[in-house]
């Protein structure tokens, strides 16, 4: 198994090459705390080379002594389209897009 040192986030963490395609990031970031509700936080770095934002569907997978994590496969839009889908009926306004644009243009 070869080994090399890949910056992430200002950070040098070490990057073992299994035999499969996947990649074992070591380092980028501290170990993390189980809650007392089951939670952990997934390190930043981690959730931006993977894609997960919040309300992403993820599934856990036991694989021998270790746990995996991943997306669901149901979840096939791109992160600017799931963006959209978390923002869509936020507003609360009752502007049209016309009075919205006269505001941004300052008439």
């Amino acid at each position: 198994m070869g080994t090399l040192v890949k910056k992430i986030s200002s950070k040098k963490v070490k990057v073992e090459k299994p035999a499969s395609k996947s990649k074992i990031i070591r380092g980028a970031s501290k170990s993390n705390r189980i809650t007392t509700k089951g939670q952990v936080t997934i390190p930043q770095n981690i959730r931006e080379i993977k894609g997960f934002l919040p309300n992403t569907d993820v599934e856990f997978i036991i694989e021998n002594d270790r746990v995996y994590i991943e997306k669901t496969s149901g979840s096939k839009l791109s992160r600017g389209q799931q963006i959209v889908q978390h923002l869509k009926g936020r507003c609360k306004t009752r502007m049209t897009t016309e009075d919205l644009m006269k505001l941004t243009r300052g008439e």
